[in-house]
């Protein structure tokens, strides 16, 4: 089965109200059979203008899962006038 993994290019920069921060998002999709696929998506942020100690200076989650088909065939449909 084929593997389709996106990694958000450079990582993300944003400001707010406590400073700059980074983000890079990792999401990584398998098909399992017909009906299923598998995901992971991994999302780390690092506040680069909060001391290191704090809560939310650096952190991360990670979520892993099996999406399931529950409707239509999987064909592909071409659109009208095509």
């Amino acid at each position: 089965m084929a593997a389709l993994a996106l990694l958000l290019p450079p990582p993300f920069r944003e400001w707010d109200y406590d400073g700059r921060w980074v983000e890079a998002w990792v999401v990584t999709l398998t098909a399992v059979d017909h009906d299923h696929i598998r995901a992971v998506h991994q999302r780390m942020v690092n506040n680069v203008h909060l001391p290191r100690g704090h809560d939310q200076a650096v952190w991360w989650y990670t979520a892993v899962g099996d999406l399931t088909r529950v409707s239509g065939t999987g064909t592909a449909k071409t659109a009208p006038g095509l």
